[in-house]
C-alpha cells in the first residue's frame, strides 16, 4: 500500500507507506526468530501428538460403534428367535384345540371327553365330609 500524488493531467508518483514496509519487515524478522527458535519443529511436534491423540479417539469410537453394532444385531436376532418361538408355540396350542375340539365331536368318544377316566371332580363319592355337605358344589 501507499499514496499517490498527482495534479489533473500529470501522472501519478507512488509513495510507498512506511508503516506496510515496516510491518513487512517485522514478519520477516519473526519468521527467522521463529526458525532459529525452534518455533516450527516445536509447533510440528504438538500438532502431530494432537493428531494421535485424535487417531486414537477415532479408533475407540469406532470399536465402540463396531461393538454397538453388534449388541444390536444381537438383540434383533434374540427379538426374531422368540417371535418365532412363540408363533411356534400358538400353532401348537391351536393344533391341541382344534384336536380337542374334534375329540369332542367325534362320534367314537361320545358327548363329553372326560379328563380322568370316569371320575366326575364334582361328585366326588369318596367325600368324607361329615354331613356329606359339597359346600354347595352338587346343586351347580
Amino acid at each position: 500500500g501507499g499514496l499517490g500524488n498527482a495534479g489533473k493531467n500529470e501522472e501519478i508518483n507512488m509513495i510507498a507507506n512506511p508503516m506496510v514496509v515496516k510491518f513487512k519487515g517485522l514478519q520477516d524478522q519473526l519468521q527467522e526468530y521463529k526458525e532459529k527458535t525452534g518455533y516450527y519443529q516445536n509447533e510440528a511436534k504438538r500438532q502431530n501428538t494432537v493428531i494421535s491423540r485424535l487417531e486414537d479417539q477415532r479408533g475407540a469410537l469406532n470399536t465402540a460403534i463396531k461393538q454397538l453394532k453388534t449388541q444390536l444385531e444381537e438383540q434383533r436376532h434374540r427379538v426374531t428367535e422368540q417371535k418365532k418361538l412363540r408363533e411356534q408355540q400358538a400353532a401348537a396350542a391351536q393344533m391341541i384345540n382344534d384336536q380337542v375340539i374334534s375329540a369332542e365331536r367325534s362320534p367314537h368318544s361320545g358327548d363329553r371327553v372326560s379328563v380322568v377316566s370316569g371320575v366326575d371332580p364334582i361328585d366326588d363319592p369318596d367325600d368324607e365330609d361329615e354331613d356329606d355337605d359339597d359346600l354347595g358344589r352338587e346343586a351347580i
